[in-house]
């Protein structure tokens, strides 16, 4: 019965929003509420520092996600910020007050919203159907086109071929395809060509190494929850986990919260450690990170 009513809801909330602007996806620019139901991002924009524009829903009315829509920001300054797909700071509705963005992400590779918005007076809201496996069914998500800059590889011509030399181990790219990246990965050697490029290249580069010991003193039992965890615990975890886990890219964010980038990078330590890859940063997961 609340299968068919949430679907009965779904049908409607396409039926009205087809009445005032068309859809090249319908599923892809919405979120879901218990307390008030489907809310329509499509008028929302983001860029690499801040949304902007307005969500919609039937119940609520129009959400706000920055002051400068209504030129409102001298005396009440709110906005959601984006920062490489971490997302943080709040929303404005006039009917239910202000909406927090801290525990949803946007995946930066799809453009696939994940996580939850916070409003004290209407709950969570879902961004996308995966949070709570509910994709079989009730199919949904928000998406944008936006993606993060790429800041280019340096370069210079080659004197010979006229190629362009990619510098290697302090790109931020596994050159060489085995896992390590930049100057943690011990058999990188410097500059080159690919093959369709010219020749091979080869400079004479720092061999120091990043320091990988971590130090987390404390006992607490880490992991992905909701609301999220947000504590300085997190942070030193954040941070032994960029040490240890060489293949992420980009780090992580060492903002203190357990997303699922967070625990996306424990169970890939884990793995990588032959221990149960399960996200949960336990005394095992702990003393291992601690080792050298």
């Amino acid at each position: 019965m609340r299968l068919k009513s949430v679907f009965s809801l779904f049908i409607l909330s396409i039926m009205f929003f087809s009445a005032t602007k068309a859809f090249a996806d319908s599923t892809s620019g919405y979120a879901w509420s218990e307390n008030t139901g489907w809310i329509d991002f499509s008028q929302v924009t983001v860029s690499s520092s801040v949304l902007s524009g307005y969500a919609y829903s039937p119940n609520i009315g129009w959400l706000s996600l920055n002051c400068d829509n209504t030129s409102s920001c001298g005396t009440t300054d709110y906005k959601v910020s984006n920062s490489s797909g971490t997302l943080s700071g709040y929303a404005w509705s006039e009917n239910t007050g202000y909406v927090d963005f801290s525990q949803a992400t946007i995946n930066t590779s799809t453009g696939i919203f994940s996580g939850y918005a916070y409003s004290p007076n209407i709950g969570w809201i879902s961004f996308n159907c995966a949070n709570t496996s509910s994709c079989g069914t009730v199919d949904y998500k928000v998406t944008t086109a936006w993606r993060p800059p790429v800041t280019p590889a340096p370069s210079t011509s080659h004197s010979s071929g006229g190629g362009r030399i990619i510098t290697q181990c302090n790109n931020g790219i596994d050159d060489d395809h085995d896992g390590k990246i930049d100057l943690a990965d011990p058999d990188c050697k410097g500059s080159y060509l690919t093959a369709s490029e010219g020749t091979i290249v080869i400079t004479t580069l720092p061999t120091t190494l990043p320091t990988t010991v971590c130090t987390l003193n404390f006992t607490q039992t880490l992991k992905l929850t909701i609301p999220r965890m947000n504590n300085t615990n997190v942070k030193d975890l954040q941070i032994c986990l960029n040490k240890k886990v060489q293949t992420l890219s980009p780090p992580l964010v060492t903002d203190g919260i357990f997303g699922p980038k967070s625990k996306q990078a424990v169970v890939t330590f884990q793995k990588n450690n032959t221990l149960t890859a399960d996200g949960i940063v336990g005394p095992i997961t702990r003393n291992k990170l601690n080792s050298k």
